[in-house]
This record gives C-alpha cells, structure tokens and sequence, in this order.
C-alpha cells in the first residue's frame, strides 16, 4: 500500500465524478442519502468557487479527496472545508492529514485568515486528527445528519489572521498611561 508521501496530489476532474461518488457514498453512508452523491460530486468539480484535491496511489485509482470552499467577507477571507474522505485501505496513514495540509496551503496562498469545518460528533479518529491539526471546536449542532446525529463546528486560525492582527495592532493609536506614585500620607 501506498504511504500518503507516495501519493500524487491533483485536482479534481469531471471524468473522476465515478469514483468521487462512489468514495463519498461509501464514507458517508450513515450520514447522507448516497443516491444524490454523483449530483453532487458533480457540481463541485464543475464549481471554480470550489477547491477539489484528489490524491491517487496509482494513475487513476483515487485513495481520497478534499472540498474547500473558499469565502470572502467584506473584512476578510476564510476557508471552510465542505468535504473529505479516505478510502478505508488508506486510513491511518497520513493521507487525511496530507490532504488537509493540502488544503490549508491552499489556504494560506490565498491569504485566508481562518479555516472552519464541520465533524460528525462521535467520529473520535477524525476529531482526534483535527485537534492535532490545530482546530478547536466552536459550536454542537444538534440533529445535522440524516442519522441525527449531532455536528461539531471546528475552526483554525490561519497566518493571516495573527498578521492581521498585528498590523492592527501597530496601526492603532497608543495613549501612554503614566502611573502615579502612592501617596504616603
């Protein structure tokens, strides 16, 4: 088996909607309907707003993939990873943690200052990857899968956020403050 070093790292293709689908499906089967996986898939191949990685083991045959959504607000920009999935053969690894380093490179390229995603609450491997990953959970949604599960909101904070803040911080206005002595008597 392949070590996610020996992997290929590409982006997503339309002729990979197939296997994408099926990936998806498969991975998520408690989760979603796996009868809407190809539209899916689909539509976020084709999407330009939509940053899709496929990593390969071999020409063709994809291991796993990841979906960022890249977003800009008025003030800044963030990334929220919408999906990933790993082949079980290739779980346990590295390959989640490659396609997330992908992911925020892509992140940090484009100057984002924070990166958010979202965990089925009881998946321990994947909560346990991205708190080592540096994400910090924010929020419990209640009943956000089909199984009813609830949904932790994860977020990071990226290198453009700390320069951001920074440059703030030295573009504000400082007022020194002069400390009196005590009165003594």
């Amino acid at each position: 088996m392949a070590s996610a070093l020996s992997m290929s790292f590409r982006k997503a293709a339309k002729r990979d909607v197939p296997q994408l689908a099926s990936l998806y499906a498969s991975t998520f089967a408690q989760w979603i309907d796996g009868n809407t996986a190809p539209a899916y898939m689909d539509s976020m191949v084709e999407d330009p707003h939509f940053d899709f990685t496929v990593a390969e083991d071999r020409p063709g045959h994809i291991a796993g993939f990841i979906v960022s959504n890249h977003i800009l607000l008025e003030t800044h920009a963030f990334v929220n990873v919408d999906v990933m999935a790993v082949d079980t053969a290739f779980r346990r690894h590295g390959l989640g943690k490659a396609l997330m380093d992908k992911c925020e490179e892509s992140a940090n390229q484009a100057g984002a200052r924070m990166m958010t995603l979202q965990v089925v609450e009881y998946n321990e491997p994947a909560k346990k990857l991205y708190e080592s990953l540096g994400y910090n959970v924010i929020e419990r949604t209640e009943n956000y899968y089909l199984d009813h599960s609830a949904a932790l909101q994860m977020l990071k904070l990226m290198p453009a956020f700390f320069a951001a803040n920074d440059t703030a911080a030295q573009a504000a206005p400082t007022t020194e403050h002069k400390q009196r002595a005590p009165r003594l008597g």
